[in-house]
């Protein structure tokens, strides 16, 4: 391909593009320069792409002209094609292109004089009178021509030209039509600079103002002989009436911009202006925090419009995060919720505080500018944590602060048969647990969810689901506990604790495993007697009844201790010890030994006196706490921590042990928490 310049600078050259790309405009990094005024610093590039040669308007104020058309954005080009930029035209050359050419009309070039020589060449060692002997002839000729095309130069540049073009308009101050040009959407950064606009349009106003008029007046009537009639004022019928345009649309980045064009307000972006009539207009955005961002546009050569990008003033700051809503805060003053312009804003390093709930706070340093504005994007994360629940039996619905979670399911069946369900991410915090199963047994726990922690629990129910009939006909319902190798079997008669009953296999007749509706109706007779009938079916989350079962007696003690050989027959076993006497490095040793699960399955529930020396006594929110070690924690209400406080506090400080009773919670960490916690002196005895 080859560009040949008609008018400009180089007219006459031949340019080759470079099929990768060739930039022409103002700017001396471009492949063509072009010094015209009107040219953008970057005006537009020409390159081959799949389907041809293209040219695209690289965002200039005056655009680019393809055979006298104002292009949108690019275009194809065919062999014969004028480009115009800002009145320097180049016309291509496609050899060997497959379409027609396109036939423009093109400037008359005035060709290059070249002084031509007769076809006989005069050998320079002639003499004198050899070379007088010249062809006058062809050199009178040659000075004929020249004549011609100077007269025809003279007339064409003192012809009438159009109102705005040529020496006489420059020398008026009246800027060109390509000048006035702008377009609807937002310039490149390589456009007209915000200086240069604002020069162009405090030129234009001095203008208008020195003439008296704000748009031009219409050209009079010409008379007789081709001379304007002074004497005929133009009348209204003798003035165009002004076009006007269907619709335009203005949008800004950030929207919500006041739109004012020519000084009247027209709402805010994106806005849709219509009625505005033919010729150049002046816009104006304003938006606080943001500087005010004035434009030209010229009607109805205006292209498709693209959002304005507004440059935030210096000492701000556009704070955003994902997601949004977090509350912004400078000390103690609340800036605002995410997303956030800050305005005034002091010039250097200050600190904000960025907080949402159930995500960690967090302080970031900012450097606020006093040249331009700054931006900061923060992503929050909440703080998440798991849950793992372990059930006897399984099959049981899992409700954490009353949503159903799902069901813990388990390989195994038969005799102190598990399911587990693990529910991830958690929020942080006191979270209410609620056990259920399909027969009506329930029962629910307080737990702590720690941040990137894994909070166990550890439920039993008392779930009736075998029935035995001895021989002397007595029907016994239960949930099967143990079976030996002879078939002696062990049964939980109802959800107390000491409530068993073991059977020998030759006093059992029939032995079979209850129907659902057997299990419920059985275990709604032990739990509500009389009241069976009328209360409601299982299954339904929050229709259950209290039934927590083991928590408080078990096969084996955790610490060592025997706990008694189970009574045979249908007497009940005897009831456990429920207070664990231990000291401090005892509980820390068992703990060590056995897993949290475990712990919790012999223990949770069951009452512990601890005695050691304790490593804390102090306030924790509006209750209190004292601490044996790193593993043992015990929690006093507001009430006994006041009471006891100052005592507690002196026999640590004397060297006494002391002796704390409570009630096994759960786990936060590794830490055994003991609740509902009060002090046990020497001379008091125990309850």
């Amino acid at each position: 391909m080859k560009l040949h310049v008609l008018t400009g600078a180089d007219v006459g050259g031949v340019l080759e593009p470079n099929p990768a790309g060739f930039t022409v405009g103002r700017g001396k990094d471009n492949d063509h320069e072009v010094p015209e005024e009107g040219t953008s610093r970057h005006h537009c590039r020409i390159e081959r792409k799949p389907e041809g040669w293209v040219v695209e308007d690289l965002g200039s104020v005056n655009g680019v002209r393809v055979n006298g058309r104002r292009i949108q954005d690019r275009e194809s080009l065919r062999d014969g094609d004028v480009i115009d930029i800002c009145g320097h035209e180049m016309r291509v050359d496609l050899p060997g292109s497959a379409l027609p050419p396109t036939v423009v009309p093109q400037r008359d070039v005035p060709p290059a004089v070249v002084p031509q020589r007769d076809e006989q060449t005069i050998p320079e060692s002639m003499p004198d009178q050899a070379r007088e002997a010249l062809p006058w002839g062809r050199i009178s000729l040659l000075a004929g021509m020249c004549m011609l095309i100077a007269a025809l130069a003279f007339l064409l540049h003192t012809g009438p030209k159009p109102e705005g073009t040529g020496e006489q308009a420059k020398k008026d101050g009246e800027p060109s039509a390509k000048a006035a040009e702008a377009p609807a959407g937002n310039l490149a950064p390589d456009a007209l600079s915000d200086q240069e606009l604002e020069k162009l349009l405090d030129d234009q106003e001095k203008l208008d103002a020195a003439k008296g008029v704000a748009t031009p007046l219409p050209d009079p009537p010409v008379g007789a002989g081709g001379k304007a009639d002074t004497t005929t004022p133009p009348t209204a019928a003798d003035t165009p009436a002004p076009g006007a345009t269907d619709m335009l649309l203005v949008q800004s980045k950030p929207a919500g911009a006041t739109v004012f064009i020519d000084e009247v307000e027209k709402g805010t972006t994106p806005a849709v202006i219509t009625g505005l009539a033919e010729g150049r207009h002046r816009v104006m955005l304003k938006l606080p925090g943001y500087q005010d961002l004035p434009r030209l546009i010229y009607v109805p050569d205006v292209p498709a419009p693209a959002p304005y990008v507004l440059r935030q003033r210096p000492n701000t700051l556009y704070v955003t995060s994902d997601p949004a809503g977090v509350s912004v805060a400078r000390g103690s003053q609340w800036l605002g919720v995410t997303p956030v312009l800050l305005r005034d804003l002091p010039t250097g390093e200050i600190t904000l505080t960025l907080a949402m709930a159930d995500c960690p706070r967090r302080r970031e340093k900012v450097t606020i500018s006093a040249v331009r504005g700054e931006q900061l994007q923060i992503e929050m994360k909440p703080e998440l944590g798991d849950l793992t629940i372990e059930t006897q039996p399984p099959g049981c619905q899992v409700l954490v602060d009353g949503l159903l979670m799902g069901t813990t399911r388990g390989e195994a069946v038969g005799p102190g048969a598990k399911g587990t369900l693990r529910v991830p991410n958690l929020l942080v915090g006191e979270r209410s647990v609620q056990v259920e199963h399909p027969c009506g047994a329930m029962t629910g726990r307080k737990l702590q969810v720690t941040a990137g922690g894994n909070a166990e629990l550890a439920i039993r129910l008392w779930v009736p689901d075998t029935r035995v009939v001895l021989l002397n006909d007595d029907v016994r319902n239960g949930m099967l506990i143990e079976r030996n190798e002879q078939g002696d079997i062990e049964l939980a008669l109802s959800p107390r604790p000491k409530d068993r009953a073991s059977y020998l296999k030759p006093r059992i007749r029939e032995e079979r495993a209850l129907s659902e509706a057997e299990a419920q109706e059985t275990f709604l007779k032990v739990v509500q007697p009389g009241g069976a009938a009328a209360a409601k079916p299982a299954g339904k989350p929050g229709t259950g009844v209290d039934a927590r079962w083991g928590d408080e007696a078990d096969g084996k003690d955790p610490l060592g201790d025997a706990a008694g050989e189970p009574a045979r027959d249908d007497d009940p076993a005897p009831a456990r010890k429920r207070v664990i006497e231990v000291t401090e490095l005892e509980l820390t040793e068992a703990l060590a030994k056995d897993t949290k699960f475990g712990f919790l399955r012999q223990n949770h529930g069951r009452m512990f006196e601890v005695t050691g020396r304790p490593s804390s006594i102090r306030r924790d929110g509006l209750s209190g706490v004292v601490l044996f070690g790193r593993r043992i924690r015990c929690e006093l209400s507001k009430k006994e921590y006041t009471d006891e406080r100052k005592k507690m506090a002196s026999l640590a400080e004397s060297g006494r042990r002391l002796t704390i009773r409570g009630k096994a919670k759960g786990f936060d960490g590794d830490r055994l928490i003991l609740s509902g916690c009060k002090p046990i002196y020497p001379a008091e005895e125990d309850n």
